[in-house]
């Protein structure tokens, strides 16, 4: 009777893995890239959140504080940063008062 030598368990699976010089850089940005999406969703929510709190601060202000603020930051900035700034604030407020015009129930 013939001996028939037959490949062991450990012997199938095995494979010659060569590995590219660029191959770990290659999955890193792929990684990355997967992970970018989260990364901005999160970054928009903190900002929309933040941006929720200050606008509650902000509607509670007194307008002779609002006015003395501005006088303040023109004394330490200069107009030009003060002039930018007044016109975001107004056109954030044109833009709630539109949207509370287009829907009344947000209104308060």
């Amino acid at each position: 009777m013939e001996h028939i030598r037959q490949p062991t368990v450990g012997q199938v699976g095995t494979i010659d893995v060569t590995a590219e010089p660029g191959e770990g850089l290659r999955l890193a940005r792929g990684r990355f890239l997967d992970e970018l999406p989260g990364a901005a969703f999160a970054a928009i929510t903190l900002v929309w959140i933040v941006s929720s709190f200050a606008g509650l601060m902000w509607s509670n202000i007194p307008a002779e504080m609002i006015a003395h603020l501005q006088n303040l930051a023109q004394a330490i900035y200069g107009s030009h940063a003060v002039a930018l700034i007044s016109r975001v604030a107004g056109m954030t407020t044109f833009a709630k008062a539109v949207f509370g015009f287009q829907d009344p129930r947000s209104s308060a």
